[in-house]
């Protein structure tokens, strides 16, 4: 239980969101000197479109997992060809 917290402590603090009450200090707020307009990034614009538009077979997942099942197939028909294989040696 107490690595679950420290995890959970541990992912907080990574992400920057104030930690009270884990044992920790919280953070001090630290006044950021303000920059020239030219020395800030310029801003930019990313639209992620997440649509999960398209036929399953397009999935990679779903290739990954029909090309295990095809391979899985192919041992299985190759053992089963080769039958027991056993031979018994009787003097």
């Amino acid at each position: 239980m107490r690595m679950v917290a420290r995890l959970v402590v541990l992912t907080l603090v990574m992400s920057g969101l104030p930690v009270v009450g884990a044992g920790l200090a919280a953070p001090q707020a630290v006044a950021a000197a303000p920059q020239p307009a030219a020395a800030q990034a310029p801003q930019i614009d990313v639209d992620i479109n997440r649509d999960s538009g398209g036929a399953w077979y397009t999935s990679p997942t779903w290739i990954a997992i029909g090309a295990m099942a095809l391979v899985l197939l192919i041992v299985l028909v190759a053992m089963a060809a080769r039958g027991s294989g056993t031979t018994i040696v009787r003097e």
